[in-house]
């Protein structure tokens, strides 16, 4: 699942602002 993966990814750069 990509989809997952990219809104992971998204949350995570968030997260490690």
């Amino acid at each position: 699942m990509r989809f997952l993966n990219n809104i992971a990814q998204e949350f995570i750069k968030i997260f490690t602002k």
